[in-house]
């Protein structure tokens, strides 16, 4: 069964999940913030919105709080708005051949 939060307690989780989120993409350089009216002429602003979601263990606790902030890609239009897109992924039973070669090569 699901652990329930206390809204208070469950208000400062997801306060310090959507910091660390926004840490991240600063760290990372994921965009440029600036005011509306800076904008320049011929390009427009994408907008975002954080997703909120729980992680569970095995059992099903609560185990942290996650947000990403994700942007509306569908306002885009390709060869206008972008060239290309990229989104790295590794596939789990990658992982596990990368590991045991790794293992087996000591």
């Amino acid at each position: 069964m699901t652990r329930m939060l206390s809204h208070d307690q469950d208000a400062q989780q997801w306060q310090a999940a959507y910091e660390e989120e926004m840490r991240s993409l600063h760290k990372h350089m994921v965009w440029d913030l600036g005011p509306h009216d800076q904008v320049p002429v011929g390009h427009k602003v994408i907008h975002s919105k954080p997703v909120f979601h729980y992680k569970h263990n095995y059992v099903g606790n609560i185990i942290w709080h996650k947000v990403c902030v994700v942007a509306k890609g569908f306002a885009q239009k390709p060869g206008i708005d972008y060239m290309d897109t990229y989104a790295p992924v590794a596939h789990m039973e990658s992982t596990w051949v990368l590991l045991h070669i790794g293992a087996s090569l000591d």
